[in-house]
């Protein structure tokens, strides 16, 4: 690894806000391989219809962006989503997905990196990206599932690893917690992947650890009702 660096700017970046310490890995190929690793032996989740997938984030924004929200900065935000909701399930939401769904289409990926970027460009219809910028986009929303399957995950991370031009660095988040960021070539923003248990741990920027619009993931856990909490 690299020493230390400082990169970036401050196009986007909260006033005040230090430029993020990243050590650059390079390629981000084997960085997603061993990830796929770490996490493909992990416990098989059971959630159950019913149950609820709750969820906590640390939220930046510059400015305010909506009622009740008048002003800008750090903030907190809980959501409950149903794990089984038919109203996001088989189409009838165009591109949003039930955590259920998500969660079946990982147990059901194939082995073959090919054809999990396929089934993922389908899963994630494209917008008049490049292909890899679809490939990139598509998966990078996989990785973010909750609950997950582990072995799913891990064909994700590595249908990710043959996207071309894929970096990593070595980074913090906006709460000063260790971080593998993967980014496309040419873009600020990143793919947050806890340094220890390589799971999804938020959205960051090379800017700064807290740039308008990070997130870093708190919490997610399944629960029986909308409201609890643990």
């Amino acid at each position: 690894m690299l020493g230390a660096q400082y990169i970036g700017g401050d196009q986007g970046t909260l006033p005040g806000a230090a430029p993020a310490t990243v050590s650059e890995l390079g390629s981000a190929a084997q960085v997603l391989r061993d990830a796929a690793d770490e996490v493909a032996d992990d416990p098989v989740p059971k959630p159950r219809a019913g149950q609820w997938v709750y969820t906590k984030d640390l939220e930046i924004r510059a400015q305010e962006d909506g009622p009740g929200e008048e002003r800008g900065g750090r903030r907190e935000t809980e959501h409950w989503y149903r794990y089984a909701d038919p109203a996001f399930e088989n189409g009838r939401s165009g591109d949003d997905h039930s955590p259920r769904e998500r969660f079946r289409f990982l147990a059901d990926l194939p082995a073959d990196p090919v054809q999990v970027r396929k089934r993922a460009r389908a899963f994630y219809p494209g917008n008049g990206e490049s292909p890899a910028r679809h490939d990139f986009r598509a998966l990078r929303l996989l990785a973010s599932s909750y609950p997950a399957d582990p072995r799913g995950l891990a064909q994700v991370y590595r249908a990710m690893a043959t996207v071309p031009g894929l970096r990593a660095v070595q980074t913090q988040d906006a709460l000063n917690r260790p971080v593998i960021g993967i980014h496309f070539p040419g873009e600020r923003d990143l793919l947050l992947l806890d340094a220890k248990t390589s799971r999804y741990a938020g959205n960051g920027s090379l800017d700064s650890p807290v740039a308008d619009g990070v997130s870093a993931l708190l919490r997610s856990v399944l629960v029986d009702r909308k409201g609890q909490r643990s």
